[in-house]
């Protein structure tokens, strides 16, 4: 506990809530007593989850001697290292693709890729990107042996083969899948982060937590388990099939892997009766007869709830929601374990929609038909739809600024844009069809010509001059810098000096 309440957010801040607390101890708990903690959390944005993360690393580096390993978006490197030295007073170095740089700002020289291996602290933070675009840096953190591995945005490790015409494939892992499968068994301790773990198939929490059981029988059981049969796991977990009335049959799902003692007070009891320690994660099918009839009757009265209750996908994924915390009351204090923030939401009714002009359905409209002949040639389109519609939603200007850097001489998509797949390859982009580069700049065009129109900045300025926010202050959020850069100058030409725009 000491080197908790010495930090700043004990000291400065009024320290963590109590569902950061239930994390962070549970996983310090089994990496003490399990050799390594294997988690994923998956609380909704807003509840605190790099916090929770960074302290769960910051006790394990302190309890060992290995170092630590944060994987995470390009653009949530720096916010990581800030909350780290800020909360926590925890030092940190930031891989800049050829050196290394500390809370401090320093930068420290490194010689080549193997650079990546000499970090001038114990915890090192990494860009995703350099994972998805197989960087050479990945066989160097694959050579070394970690006390803990954090992975933020892991949802978007998954197979590429999802969907119904897939059911029962072996999976097909992105880049980052098939490096996470090849880091957990480099860590004694591995966290995943994801608010959105399952985006498009519930085989994709299936996978995560193939991940997390990579070198542990903790997760999933032994490699006789029935839990590593994807398709049976999930209809099991989500109750699409039930168990049957034979004892070896319930058995066979129960024992391996077996729920811990803490899970309830029968597991504590069925652990006792054959002698099985904490850290042991399998009992054996012949284990059954060791046990006395009390205990199977109480091991057939828990059948019920098991699939719901008890399966891996609810020990090793822990998720909370904003609107659980808020109604849901603490035993020891009879208060909510959040307090209720109540806000007034705008935008949310259909007649608040802004409306999509005649010029950027124009955009649209190229940005589709550009897709459609991409995709008859490569894979990968439907994610470049995506990102090109999802660029055009934020501001006309990122994507312009997408599409340009798709047609210009060195072709191919920039760190701001958020790559949620695995990357297209650059080829793709040096090889456009003259009908490919003919919609693509016919969508560029489209954006430049109509740019001083963005609907979004027309509506921030009638928000902050019209209807007074601007009196009160405002904070305004984008997903992307360019976005958020370029809209801080429209409002810095637009709005009255009076104003000033930033801190």
């Amino acid at each position: 506990a000491a080197p908790v309440i010495e930090t700043p957010v004990y000291r400065r801040e009024n320290g963590l809530w109590e569902h950061q607390k239930y994390f962070v101890k549970r996983v310090f708990d089994a990496h003490r007593q399990l050799g390594g903690a294997r988690f994923l959390l998956a609380d909704m944005v807003g509840l605190g989850k790099t916090l929770q993360l960074a302290m769960s690393g910051l006790l394990i580096a302190l309890y060992g001697t290995g170092p630590v390993l944060v994987v995470a978006p390009k653009t949530l490197l720096w916010q990581w290292q800030d909350e780290m030295h800020r909360l926590l007073a925890m030092p940190s170095a930031v891989w800049t693709g050829t050196h290394w740089v500390d809370e401090h700002g320093i930068e420290h020289p490194v010689s080549g890729p193997a650079g990546i291996k000499t970090c001038p602290r114990r915890v090192g933070l990494v860009s995703q990107g350099l994972i998805t675009n197989k960087s050479d840096v990945i066989s160097h953190l694959l050579q070394l042996s970690y006390e803990c591995v954090i992975i933020d945005e892991a949802h978007r490790a998954r197979r590429k083969n999802l969907g119904p015409r897939h059911q029962g494939e072996k999976p097909d892992p992105n880049n980052l899948l098939a490096f996470l499968h090849g880091i957990a068994a480099r860590t004694k301790s591995l966290l995943l982060a994801s608010a959105t773990p399952v985006q498009l198939d519930p085989i994709e929490a299936w996978d995560l937590l193939s991940v997390l059981a990579v070198g542990t029988e903790h997760v999933l059981g032994n490699a006789w388990s029935r839990w590593r049969h994807p398709a049976d796991a999930l209809d099991m977990a989500m109750q699409r099939c039930v168990l049957t009335s034979d004892d070896h049959d319930f058995w066979d799902w129960l024992r391996n892997p077996l729920p811990f003692g803490s899970e309830g007070r029968d597991f504590e009891i069925i652990r006792r009766s054959l002698r099985l320690p904490p850290e042991c994660a399998v009992a054996t099918g012949s284990d059954w007869e060791r046990l006395g009839n009390p205990d199977k009757s109480r091991l057939r009265r828990l059948a019920r709830d098991f699939a719901p209750q008890h399966n891996p996908f609810i020990r090793h994924i822990v998720r909370r929601t904003r609107d659980y915390l808020e109604t849901a009351l603490d035993p020891e204090t009879g208060e909510p374990y959040l307090k209720p923030v109540r806000v007034e939401l705008f935008g949310e009714r259909d007649e608040e929609a802004i409306p999509l002009p005649l010029y950027l359905q124009d955009a649209y409209k190229h940005a589709e038909e550009f897709c459609q002949l991409i995709a008859s040639r490569t894979k990968g389109a439907g994610f470049l739809k995506t990102l090109l519609l999802r660029r055009v939603g934020s501001t006309m200007y990122a994507g312009r600024k997408t599409a340009e850097n798709m047609l210009g001489p060195q072709p191919g998509l920039s760190d701001d844009e958020d790559n949620d797949g695995e990357p297209l390859d650059a080829q793709t982009f040096r090889t456009l069809t003259a009908a490919e580069r003919d919609q693509l700049r016919a969508f560029s065009e489209s954006l430049a010509a109509n740019q001083d129109r963005d609907p979004k900045c027309g509506v921030v300025l009638d928000l902050l001059l019209h209807q007074g926010w601007i009196d009160d202050g405002c904070i305004i959020f984008s997903q992307y810098y360019d976005s958020i850069l370029w809209l801080a100058e429209q409002l810095a030409r637009d709005l009255p000096e009076a104003h000033s725009i930033g801190f």
